[in-house]
């Protein structure tokens, strides 16, 4: 099995744990817009958001120092040591930062909800960072080792338990939004205790300083990184908190939540393939195969981006509700595509954390999230919803050009750049297209956005982004996959 296979069969594998852990809680969305008022909505969106926000300061890059270091050293034992020193240091990490957080509550209430009477939910929300940054170490070892399964098994854990708690808070002590976030944290709990059970032979206590000092000077300057996706994908609630209501920040709310359906495919993409880059880079023909899985992954990431575009109204019917959430069919197609563009990003940036110069990612950062706030100084109190959406897609463009432009300057990658200029192309028309005259949740609209997307799915071998000798190889695994299912 060639490195590009394995990272496809690893990205499906880490895509349907995915889809266990945050697809199920996913599908309670529908249960919060109708349980909860619009402003309610918007609060544990903002609470969500703080929480992704979090987890990053709360680790400090160690999840990424240990995928790259378990791969840098040849020895069990200095292995070893990566993964002692990483998990030693982020729990004592956690343990400060939450004390922080507990200390500060009452302010970082205000800065967050607006209402200082909302310490609670800090409180909460710090829970929930401390136990995320300490599960995500037993998560990045499984990375590390290619253990897709056992990702995915740590991830359906926390998909199932976390779900059935918040419901059983919810419906049975109507807890309210206080339900949601204590379910989720029964959900860490558990993947918590399985994650350590199955890493149980490599996890332990000690730190190397020298290991401890390689990795910092590695994960650090990804913090910006990391930070910046963050500040880029989410600090537009916070904006539009201040600068709009909490009815239309609740519909921009429900336009990025199922705007991120995207992130089951990216996430499980990033999850698989820094591994996979590490070990393809030592191979002769690595920048051959760095091109060829760039070009994969761009069909995949538009055809998925577009799927989803087309599919808007309705998604918006079915986990809106209402007419209220209704605006948000135009917020999701720009939220879909930014992160089409992210996924883009991560491909073209790997060469340079394969040249380990990280400082590189740490400026092209920098100046992503100037242009983040820039944007939404001049987009988001006009246009509102609309304007933050805006915003989002605008800095992402910036960033995977200017991602380009300095990646190949460091590690050259041959891309094929016309059949990707060309699908692009498509997948701008066939969208405005979709949006012009096929907008509404009927079975007419619904028939004309299928064709189109029918359309998109033939341009891709017709054009050469993908050969149909890949066409044929995945139709036949496909067939195979069925005929099986049919047996049992």
């Amino acid at each position: 099995m060639s490195s590009l296979e394995r990272t496809a069969k690893h990205t499906v594998i880490y895509m349907l744990g995915l889809m266990a852990n945050r697809g199920v809680a996913f599908l309670l969305v529908p249960l919060y817009t109708r349980t909860f008022e619009p402003s309610v909505f918007a609060t544990w969106d903002l609470a969500t958001t703080t929480i992704i926000f979090l987890v990053p300061l709360f680790e400090l890059g160690m999840a990424s120092a240990l995928v790259r270091y378990y791969h840098f050293h040849d020895y069990a034992e200095d292995r070893r040591k990566a993964i002692t020193t990483a998990f030693t240091f982020v729990l004592g990490s956690s343990i400060i930062f939450f004390g922080l957080a507990f200390a500060f509550a009452p302010w970082l209430a205000t800065a967050i909800f607006g209402d200082a009477e909302l310490t609670h939910l800090v409180k909460l929300v710090a829970v929930t960072v401390a136990l995320t940054a300490i599960t995500n170490q037993f998560l990045s070892l499984l990375r590390a080792q290619e253990k897709s399964i056992a990702f995915s098994t740590l991830n359906l854990v926390r998909g199932s338990m976390g779900p059935v708690a918040i419901l059983f808070f919810i419906l049975v002590f109507d807890f309210g939004l206080q339900g949601v976030l204590w379910g989720d944290i029964v959900g860490i709990i558990g993947m918590g205790v399985v994650g350590l059970w199955l890493t149980r032979r490599d996890i332990g206590l000690g730190i190397s300083y020298r290991q401890l000092k390689s990795m910092l000077a590695f994960g650090l300057p990804l913090i910006p990184w990391t930070l910046t996706i963050s500040i880029i994908t989410l600090s537009d609630r916070y904006f539009l908190r201040v600068w709009s209501t909490m009815d239309e920040l609740a519909v921009y709310s429900l336009g990025a939540k199922i705007g991120m359906i995207m992130t089951l495919f990216t996430r499980a993409f990033q999850t698989a393939w820094p591994a996979s880059a590490y070990s393809i880079a030592k191979e002769d023909d690595a920048k051959e195969q760095l091109a060829r899985g760039g070009r994969y992954v761009f069909a995949a990431a538009s055809l998925l981006g577009a799927t989803l575009a087309l599919a808007v109204p309705e998604l918006v019917a079915v986990f809106g509700g209402s007419d209220f959430y209704s605006p948000a069919i135009y917020i999701v197609p720009w939220v879909v595509f930014s992160y089409a563009l992210y996924q883009l990003t991560l491909v073209l940036l790997i060469g340079i954390t394969i040249t380990r110069k990280n400082y590189y990612i740490m400026i092209l950062a920098i100046g992503a999230v100037m242009a983040k706030l820039l944007l939404s100084f001049a987009l988001i109190p006009r246009y509102g919803a609309y304007g933050a959406a805006l915003s989002t897609f605008g800095s992402f463009g910036l960033l995977v050009t200017c991602g380009y432009i300095v990646a190949q300057r460091v590690y050259f990658v041959p891309y094929s750049l016309k059949p990707i200029a060309l699908f692009t192309c498509l997948v701008v028309v066939f969208s405005v297209v979709a949006f012009s005259v096929a907008n509404e949740a009927s079975l007419q609209d619904a028939t004309v956005r299928l064709v189109l997307l029918v359309g998109l799915l033939a341009a891709l071998p017709a054009i050469g982004l993908i050969e149909m000798s890949v066409v044929r190889q995945v139709g036949k695994s496909l067939g195979l996959g069925v005929t099986r299912w049919r047996r049992k």
